[in-house]
């Protein structure tokens, strides 16, 4: 991410705007229902916090930020936009920094019908050319129902 966003980061954490969680500092974005904090750490990368639990968004951790899936994407942008403008992040950097695109891989290369499928109905058509290979993935998989197959089927970009 930027410089703005680092001295902003730098600046919260100076100014007692972030939180210790297991030594690392976390700032705190948006919180759902479910109580889940979602927000960036020290190295300004995309965390999710859970009480006093931490997890960072890296590979294999992915399964972490599913709940987010369970959200209208509108509900969800817009929760990153207020988050990024009330903490005075940069509102776009932010929006476009979160991980979207590896948890979406990760769900599309996974085994859960139910996640499969609000996966494909958040997505947004800019990100379906980066997804395109898993798309196709789950299209010609039989081990899908044939509803998730034609709707990704549909939503993969030709080339």
């Amino acid at each position: 991410m930027s410089d703005a966003v680092r001295q902003r980061f730098d600046a919260m954490v100076d100014a007692g705007d972030s939180e210790r969680v297991q030594d690392r500092h976390f700032v705190a974005l948006f919180t759902p229902e479910s109580g889940l904090r979602y927000g960036l750490v020290d190295d300004l990368s995309w965390a999710v916090v859970d009480g006093d639990q931490l997890t960072v968004f890296q590979r294999g951790s992915e399964l972490a930020f599913v709940e987010v899936l369970e959200h209208r994407r509108s509900e969800f942008d817009e929760w990153l936009e207020q988050g990024a403008a009330a903490s005075g992040f940069p509102v776009d950097e932010v929006l476009f920094s979160f991980p979207t695109t590896e948890l979406l891989q990760v769900i599309f290369e996974g085994s859960s019908q139910h996640f499969c499928r609000m996966a494909l109905m958040w997505l947004q058509p800019s990100e379906l050319r980066s997804l395109r290979s898993v798309l196709l993935g789950v299209a010609e998989s039989t081990a899908w129902p044939a509803a998730l197959r034609e709707l990704a089927a549909r939503l993969v970009v030709r080339e």
